[in-house]
């Protein structure tokens, strides 16, 4: 079961490697990305959900010391949700 889907993601100010800060649900409910790591490290199914739909599932990543949120499994130092839109 989805515990809740991203709708729409808000990357740090001034950041270049393009970290995800804050994301908003699709019932607009914004959270930070700590949070987001927290649910998913707890069991919870979260997914993108882009706006042409087949949205994908999200896992953390864990490369060195930081953790990542990336709808696929490789271990690439960086966030990837794919092309959802920014707020």
């Amino acid at each position: 079961m989805v515990y809740y889907e991203i709708a729409k993601i808000h990357y740090q100010d001034n950041d270049t490697s393009k970290s995800i800060s804050r994301i908003k649900t699709t019932n607009d409910i914004e959270k930070l990305r700590q949070t987001v790591v927290a649910d998913i490290e707890n069991g919870h199914q979260i997914k993108t959900h882009p706006s042409n739909g087949g949205g994908a599932e999200v896992h953390v990543i864990q490369v060195a010391n930081t953790k990542y949120l990336r709808t696929d499994r490789n271990s690439v130092a960086k966030d990837n949700l794919g092309n959802l839109p920014q707020f």
